[in-house]
This record gives structure tokens, C-alpha cells and sequence, in this order.
């Protein structure tokens, strides 16, 4: 079922980010370039990411979720970014502390 929902053109693998808002609006342009989200998408997205940090510790990684509200996003996607150097994000659970995300999923899912 999920497979319906990965583009290879969504998957990166190796990339390279300063920030993660640079990596933000890359992956918003890309998205929305390829017709998955709307102009809105990329700020959405990086100021629910401000009051809502998406940062997970698993126990061997570091991973974010971020997203955007639903009404910027057109269709369905999973979008998957595979870092070579780790950007600095907020983690979900506690926002005051930093982590080094090496994996960021974003995804959405229309019923």
C-alpha cells in the first residue's frame, strides 16, 4: 500500500544540508514543483516545525517527521531524506534539546 505512495523522485539519498530550514524549502520546492503541495507548503511547514519540533531519538538514530497543515498539500506522498552530514533539529518530546537528524520523512496521506 505504501508503495503507492513513494516517488523516486521524493527519495534522496546522501544529501547534503546547512540547515534545516534549507532543507526545508528544498524539499517543499521539489514537492511542490512535482504538483504534491501548494506555494503555502515550505513557510507552513517551517513555522509548525518552530512551535511543534518534529525531532525523534530512536535508539540507534535520529529522525524528524516534519509536516505542514493539511490544506497545503494536494496529493498524497512520502518523501524520504537520507542525510550524509546530520542537521541540528529540536527534538518532539522535549524542545529545548538538539539532536542530529540523519533521516527526515515527510509524508502525507489523503483517505
Amino acid at each position: 500500500m505504501i508503495d503507492q505512495y513513494v516517488y523516486p523522485e521524493l527519495v534522496w539519498v546522501h544529501k547534503l544540508f546547512p540547515n534545516k530550514e534549507d532543507l526545508f524549502k528544498t524539499v517543499a520546492r521539489n514537492l511542490y514543483n512535482n504538483g504534491f503541495v501548494n506555494e503555502q507548503y515550505s513557510e507552513s511547514l517551517i513555522s509548525r516545525e518552530i512551535k511543534f519540533p518534529t525531532g525523534l531519538a530512536l535508539e540507534d538514530y535520529f529522525v524528524a517527521i516534519p509536516h505542514s497543515d493539511c490544506k497545503n498539500v494536494k496529493k498524497s506522498f512520502v518523501s524520504v531524506v537520507i542525510l550524509d552530514k546530520p542537521v541540528i533539529m529540536n527534538k518532539m518530546d522535549d524542545p529545548e534539546m538538539e539532536i542530529p537528524v540523519e533521516y527526515v520523512f515527510f509524508f502525507r496521506y489523503e483517505q
